[in-house]
């Protein structure tokens, strides 16, 4: 399963949920100590900071200039899947964020908006409201084990996917249509 790493490890604790296509992992630091994190792996990393402030440090995603803002309590922070994410920090705050890992190819999403082929780009810090309120829905079913809400869980993960890519801009390409003639499987 796909997880930041931190170091020392035993600076965080976590709770998981797995639902289709999407991993959650709450995180909150316990103590003042400094720590690093890093991830890079084949699924996005999509990570909302409830709680986050530092007297020095810095994040770093592939591909953007590095980040050494102080306060970043309620913001987001979008690592496309292969990008190598970085930081250190000596915390102000304890840090509560919650991390969710989304596979391209299994989260739950009509196939016309080629979720899985969209060059995502990385953010860093940033406020989305479509974003934070649908990771706001899936915070609570975070240990929850009822069917119902793992089905809710489940269903979650399509308009995950396509606030990512309305915060890119992308759209699905229109459907061929077909009038006449014979039908593909006739050919």
């Amino acid at each position: 399963m796909p997880a930041v790493v931190f170091s020392p490890a035993g600076i965080v604790r976590h709770e998981t949920a797995c639902w289709r296509g999407v991993q959650a992992k709450t995180v909150q630091i316990i103590n003042h100590e400094q720590f690093e994190y890093r991830f890079e792996d084949g699924c996005h990393l999509l990570i909302a900071v409830e709680q986050g402030a530092r007297h020095a440090g810095e994040t770093f995603i592939e591909g953007l200039p590095t980040s050494t803002v102080r306060n970043y309590s309620q913001k987001l922070i979008f690592v496309p899947a292969g990008r190598s994410f970085y930081g250190i920090q000596n915390p102000r705050l304890l840090t509560r964020s919650l991390c969710l890992y989304i596979d391209p190819k299994a989260v739950p999403v009509d196939p016309d908006f080629r979720f899985p082929e969209a060059e995502l780009r990385p953010r860093l810090l940033f406020e989305n409201r479509a974003l934070w309120d649908t990771i706001v829905k899936l915070k609570p079913l975070i240990g929850n084990f009822d069917a119902t809400d793992r089905m809710y869980a489940d269903a979650l993960g399509g308009p995950l996917a396509i606030e990512l890519l309305r915060l890119h801009g992308t759209r699905p390409a229109p459907r061929s249509v077909n009038r006449g003639g014979l039908a593909p499987w006739q050919r």
